[in-house]
This record gives C-alpha cells, structure tokens and sequence, in this order.
C-alpha cells in the first residue's frame, strides 16, 4: 500500500471530529436563523399559543350560540363624546318622600340601638335603590301645596309624661318618654324624649316663632338610635327649607311644619276650630321631616275612648298617611279635647310594621 493511500485511509483525530461537529453545528444553526427571518419557520412553542387562542375563541362562540337566540347587531357607529351630568340635585320646588330601611330578622332579641343601627345599615345599602313620590313642583301648584291657614289657640305650655311601648323585629321593649311644650309670646320650644329597655330611641327637638299661621319653626332636630342628629332649617331670609342629611331644599310659602311642631299646630286648630274635627274630614299641612318633605294627609278618624291609668278619655284619633311609593312613617296621634287637646297617645309607624307608642303617664301645667 502507497504512502497517500495509508494516509486516506487514516482515522480521523478527536480534535478533527470536534472541530467537524462544530462546523456543523454553525452551518445548521445559521440555516435556521435565516429560515426564521424568512418566515419560512416556525417555533412549535408559536404553534401552539396560536392554536390555544382560536380554540378558546371557538368555545366562546359557540356557548353563546346555545344559550341565546342570534341577535341583530346594530350597524357600528362612532360613539358620542360622554356628557357629564351634575350630580341630583332636585330644584328646590320638588317633593320626594324620604326612605325607608327594611329590618331583617334575628334570632335573639337585639337591644333598641342594635336594631337601630342594622336599620341604618340597611338604609345606606338600599339609598341607590329607594322608591320616592312623584315630585310635585310648588311654583306652578302653590295653591296645591301650600297649608291653609287656620285659626290657632295654642295649648298652654305643659310637661307631659308617658309610657312608652316600643316593637322592633318582633321584640316588644317598655320604658318611659316625655315632651315639653313652651310657648311664650312669639316664640316656642318643644323638646322631647323617649327611652325603652334603658336606651333612647328617640330624641327631638324644635323651637321657633308664633306668627299669623301659628307655628312657624326656626330648627328642628331629631336623633334616633345611635344615628347621627339631623338638623332641618326653615330659613327666614332665603324662604327656604334645607337639611343637614340631603341636598334637597324647598320653598318656605308659609305655614309649614316640622314632625313635632305639627302635633301642637293640629292642637291649636282644635281648640280654636273643634267644628274642623269630624270623623271622615281630611287636612292637608305641608311637613319637613329629616331628609325631605311633602304634603301630609291627615285624616280625622272620628273620636274614640282610650284608657289613662285606667280612667276612660275621649279623644279625636288623627292619622297621618304617607305619600303613595313614599318611604315616611304613619303617625297616629289621640287628642283629648277635654284636657286641653294636649295629646295623650302618639304612635309612629314603620313601614314593616314596627312601632314606637307613647301614652299619656301624667302632665304638669307651667305656672301662667
């Protein structure tokens, strides 16, 4: 064998081999590289993210192909710029009805304030959602609106006494209440108070002027349960009337009450005018409550027999009904014409039912 023949036939070194592997290994690498550029070549990590995609795409279309029938669509349009609304706010001449919260049951008998508290809870979820009164727009139905004017003789001014019956979620509680009434001239004060198994439920205030409609209130306030006070303003220079818990504001036309001042004002109607009081006749007095106000219907039930301390009392029962749709408590109030139309039995009324009840104890005459 030749010489060149020994060395053709010669195997290759490690060294030749490595270096033959990596000359390969560029060449193939290179290939690649370019073939991707090209997009002639695909990753299979690319493949199978874009099949991933159209198969959840096709599911989707297809789940809604079962479940509802194929639906027009509307032809594309270029969507109006949004407008930005203020926030509602009703003109000062609209009525609303305030709301009411809806009491859920328990199963052991929650205190007066738990209750009032799960209330306030309650109302604050539901506020978005409350049912109000068609509004009613006293510059173009003042005379629809606006209360009468009656003939007054307010009730000498008096510390009444009374037990106080309350239910809440089914639970009954007892305790004891008491409102002042003072009146002195031109001005007025009515406080009041009532508590029930140690806690107050219910606390108010309202004071102002006397003038030709009678009770003209200045400020009323009032403090349920553990809620915050809210305070209700009758403004003299603006003729308007505004509340601390809401933007809503009306107008003062004259003759307008607070949830207290209205007990004294029907009080005064009648002593003054008793002929008013028959059974079927209806009142309508304009009443701002803690958030809102509207007219009041009260109705003259007729005159009834209530028991005090076990001493038979004939007294007018008057029912004031809310607004229909409207959130307001029902008030019952009992005045017995023979004590000076002083009111011996009050009652207010949820919407589910519960109720706060307060009976004449015993009353006390201020010193004239």
């Amino acid at each position: 064998m030749s010489k060149n023949a020994r060395i053709f036939h010669a195997r290759p070194t490690p060294a030749f081999k490595r270096l033959l592997s990596v000359l390969l290994a560029s060449i193939f690498f290179h290939w690649i590289i370019l073939e991707w550029v090209n997009g002639n070549l695909v990753f299979p990590l690319q493949v199978h993210e874009t099949e991933s995609v159209i198969t959840a795409q096709l599911q989707n279309v297809a789940a809604s192909s079962a479940a509802h029938e194929p639906v027009k669509q509307p032809a594309k349009t270029r969507p109006k710029p949004a407008v930005r609304r203020p926030a509602a706010r009703p003109p000062k001449a609209q009525h609303s009805a305030p709301e009411q919260a809806t009491v859920s049951d328990t199963s052991a008998a929650p205190t007066i304030v738990e209750a009032e508290d799960e209330d306030s809870r309650d109302r604050d979820h539901d506020k978005g959602a409350e049912s109000v009164s068609s509004p009613v727009n006293l510059t173009d139905k003042t005379d629809e609106t606006a209360s009468p004017n009656y003939e007054m003789n307010l009730p000498p001014s008096a510390e009444l006494k009374y037990d106080v019956q309350a239910q809440k979620k089914g639970f009954s509680y007892h305790g004891t209440g008491i409102i002042n009434w003072q009146a002195n001239g031109n001005q007025y004060a009515i406080t009041g108070k009532a508590k029930a198994a140690f806690f107050t439920v219910l606390e108010f205030k309202s004071t102002g002027e006397i003038d030709k409609t009678g009770i003209a209130p200045v400020l009323y306030a009032e403090r349920s349960g553990n809620r915050a006070e809210t305070n209700t303003h009758f403004h003299r220079e603006r003729n308007t009337i505004s509340f601390s818990a809401s933007t809503l504001s009306y107008p003062r036309l004259g003759g307008e009450q607070d949830r207290a001042s209205i007990i004294w004002q029907l009080a005064a109607m009648g002593r003054a005018s008793p002929e008013l009081f028959k059974a079927g006749e209806e009142l309508n007095i304009f009443v701002a409550g803690v958030r809102n106000a509207a007219p009041w219907r009260i109705y003259i039930i007729g005159e009834e027999e209530i028991q005090l301390d076990t001493v038979p009392v004939k007294s007018w029962h008057v029912k004031s009904v809310p607004q229909q749709g409207g959130y307001e408590k029902t008030f019952d109030i009992w005045f017995a014409s023979g004590l000076e139309w002083y009111p011996v039995r009050l009652r207010q009324t949820e919407v589910n039912g519960d109720y706060l009840e307060l009976t004449l104890s015993n009353m006390v005459l201020a010193q004239q």
